[in-house]
């Protein structure tokens, strides 16, 4: 049975991702731990996604979004000149501007995986799932058509 990475975006629903969480472990047969999250909290939720960090240290990888980012980051993302001119001309990049991107490159370029499946917190997966590998193959056939 070839197997799935699965990465979750979360924010402020510690709730929900637990949901989600006992959810995939419960019902997705092609899951491959650990469970990579990328999640930004505030003050108020953070004791929640330390709780879950606790409760799923063996299953789950969790990175944190932040505002400060490295400047030679900075400077190696905007040399290409489209995204130069995306962060001049539109404001709000340059007022939010945060290490998501990083973070999801580096998870993305570390997977063991084939597959992967992107998620946010307010989903479930609700009953049995096992993917075939007959799914597989067509998607190997052409990526494209997916």
């Amino acid at each position: 049975m070839k197997k799935v990475s699965i990465v979750i975006f979360t924010y402020k629903r510690a709730l929900q991702l637990d949901n989600l969480l006992n959810s995939i472990l419960c019902n997705f047969k092609n899951v491959k731990l650990p469970i990579k999250i990328i999640y930004q909290v505030s003050e108020d939720h953070k004791i929640s996604y330390e709780y879950l960090k606790l409760k799923y240290k063996n299953d789950i990888e969790f990175y944190e979004r932040k505002k400060n980012v490295n400047f030679f980051k900075l400077v190696k993302l905007i040399i290409n000149p489209l995204n130069l001119y995306f962060y001049i001309r539109f404001s709000l990049l340059r007022n939010y501007f945060d290490n998501f991107k990083f973070i999801l490159e580096k998870i993305l370029v570390n997977l063991d995986t084939k597959y992967v499946c992107f998620l946010t917190d307010d989903q479930i997966i609700y009953k049995k799932t096992e993917i075939s590998d007959i799914v597989f193959d067509l998607i190997d056939q052409d990526p494209k058509k997916f």
